[in-house]
């Protein structure tokens, strides 16, 4: 990034083909700046070290307390068993490839001794399959998720499965976010948010929580052996927690959009692509030496093998969620208002339209963010691409190429929000927003006023509770009321907690507290 005044380099200074991150370019800009103040008072490895324990604490109290997010508590009121239901929370029906699939496979592995198969059926089925329980081969070196079934009790390690991808998912992205240049404290709020919404509720897997570390180890600046050696056991672990293709694809384009737009270098790096390129051959080697009956017998399968989803089938308000988090249901019961909750998750959130609001938009032709407008381009090309492939009728042949028309255009939902979030990301890690309270109430109306606006008219006469859509839209006069008297330094800080907070009461509640016992 370059930087705001030319200095002569000291004598300490690093060389320049050493791969570095550009958080220490930033902070210079970030200094002269009174809206970013409240974040640069915050020391970053204290921060760091703060909320990565913070996590690590939650992750081990839930598991100590056994519990789990698990619907499957309406698996047992319908076995008339309701007092074995959900401590907090309400169990839910739609979730029923966790309540019906999932769960039950685990308790099926653990009933049959871990062993490959199903000795307890008539059918001595392969215990293999897209959820992956845990079993007793060498596919166990990669799943550190389901280690504790062989060391504890079925119910602990459960839980223990469920907390490690919560503190993977929210580690990871931090991790990942700091590693762009993003502020400590902003790094944990945009984790949180990427966390707590739609799709990642509603859709809960395992591709999400190894992302971020896929990136985060092709972004550091580690040797190329060791490079391709932990990539390589990052990749075969990633794909061997959820072996479904289609969706691995649809996140995995993810990387080199992040590679292009924030570290343009690696490609130029024969030894980082040698590295990634290796591991990426060993994690295929070692997936095919896994699965290659599987393979070799799903490959010819119409449904998934030959599956085409033709594009342009995703109707144009849940594409808007994106914008406006609970257009398309209703917030009190998740009821949608067309197909059903989980398809209609996106990672929904305010951050791009609070940043729509806040950017000054002539800073951006200045010849200082010139690396700032290229991560834009890159990052709203990729979201534009998917955008166009899941709301227009874009040719076949663009799918086929990308290798998107075999899954459904919804499931991209992810990946576009990442490249929104990303791209919102650095515009707040650089002196181009205004917190000038009058962009601010431009924000509530726009936000969470349209937002509401917008949802009464998109449901027409459908009974729809709007107490939660209005007492948002309230709390948000509330903020600029109180931004419009308080300092400029606090008002970067009062509108990230604004958004963060809308997103946990929106789709934190989505899950149960469900007793693993």
């Amino acid at each position: 990034m370059s930087r705001i005044s030319k200095k002569p380099k000291k004598a300490t200074e690093r060389p320049q083909h050493e791969d570095t991150s550009s958080t220490e370019s930033l902070e210079q800009e970030h200094v002269a700046s009174p809206g970013f103040s409240a974040f640069n008072r915050i020391p970053k490895a204290s921060f760091t070290f703060a909320f990565l324990a913070i996590l690590l604490l939650a992750g081990i109290t839930y598991t100590a307390c056994k519990m789990t997010p698990s619907s499957y508590g309406y698996a047992l009121a319908n076995m008339h068993a309701p007092e074995a239901g959900p401590v907090l929370g309400q169990a839910r029906p739609i979730r029923s490839d966790e309540w019906s699939v999932l769960t039950p496979q685990v308790q099926a592995a653990v009933r049959n001794h871990f062993r490959r198969f199903n000795e307890t059926s008539l059918y001595r089925e392969d215990m293999r399959n897209y959820y992956m329980p845990p079993l007793q081969d060498w596919g166990l070196v990669f799943r550190p998720q389901i280690w504790l079934f062989f060391v504890t009790s079925p119910a602990l390690a459960f839980s223990a499965y469920w907390a490690y991808f919560m503190v993977l998912f929210l580690a990871g992205y931090y991790l990942l976010f700091l590693e762009l240049g993003v502020f400590p404290i902003l790094a944990a709020a945009a984790s949180l948010v990427l966390f707590f919404s739609g799709f990642s509720q509603f859709w809960w897997t395992t591709n999400g929580p190894v992302l971020p570390w896929a990136i985060w180890v092709i972004l550091r600046p580690f040797q190329p052996i060791f490079k391709a050696a932990l990539l390589a056991w990052v990749f075969t672990s990633w794909a061997m927690s959820m072996p479904y293709a289609p969706l691995l694809v649809d996140t995995a384009w993810a990387i080199p959009m992040v590679v292009f737009a924030f570290r343009p270098r690696l490609v130029r790096s024969m030894r980082d692509i040698a590295a990634v390129g290796v591991a990426a051959l060993v994690a295929s080697a070692l997936l095919y030496l896994y699965f290659s009956d599987a393979i070799n017998a799903m490959q010819n399968t119409v449904y998934p093998g030959h599956r085409i989803s033709p594009p342009g089938n995703v109707p144009r308000m849940i594409w808007a969620s994106q914008l406006f988090p609970y257009v398309t249901f209703d917030v009190a019961s998740y009821a949608p208002r067309e197909w059903n909750i989980c398809e209609i998750g996106t990672v929904g959130t305010y951050f791009p339209l609070l940043t729509a609001c806040l950017l000054q938009y002539s800073k951006l032709r200045e010849s200082r963010y010139q690396e700032l407008r290229w991560a834009l381009w890159i990052l709203g090309g990729a979201f534009l691409l998917a955008s166009v492939w899941q709301v227009l009728p874009a040719p076949l042949w663009m799918g086929k190429i990308l290798l998107w028309s075999h899954t459904n255009a919804q499931r991209l939902f992810f990946f576009s929000g990442l490249m929104l979030l990303l791209a919102c990301l650095n515009l707040w890690k650089l002196d181009v927003l205004s917190f000038a309270w009058w962009r601010i109430a431009l924000f509530a109306f726009v936000g969470p006023v349209a937002g509401a606006l917008l949802k009464q008219a998109y449901s027409g006469h459908q009974p729809t509770n709007y107490e939660a859509d209005l007492a948002i839209c309230g709390i948000a006069t509330l903020v600029c009321v109180e931004i419009w008297a308080c300092a400029q330094r606090t008002r970067m800080v009062t509108m990230v907690a604004f958004v963060v907070g809308v997103n946990l009461y929106g789709f934190g509640r989505f899950h149960p507290l469900q007793s693993a016992v």
